[in-house]
């Protein structure tokens, strides 16, 4: 992540409910990598619809509810490419 441009990102994670399509939010990338050996993503706020993880037909969020929720992912790179 330290490329300084952005890049797509793919998350997976075990509940898929957690990563609601939003627009709005707050992202920052963490370098922790000296206190847990990791990059963590850390998404905040936005708004979307709670009730519809998918969104539309086009993803976007297909609500006006504001999020109060706070998401962290944990960053690794990929290896295929």
């Amino acid at each position: 992540m330290a490329t300084g441009r952005w890049e797509p990102v793919f998350a997976t994670v075990s509940d898929p409910g957690i990563l609601l399509p939003r627009f709005g939010h707050t992202a920052v990338c963490v370098d922790a990598r000296q206190e847990w050996g990791t990059e963590l993503l850390v998404v905040y706020g936005g708004v979307g619809s709670p009730g519809n993880a998918g969104g539309d037909a086009a993803g976007a969020p297909s609500g006006d509810q504001a999020l109060g929720d706070v998401i962290v992912l944990q960053v690794r790179a990929s290896l295929t490419g």
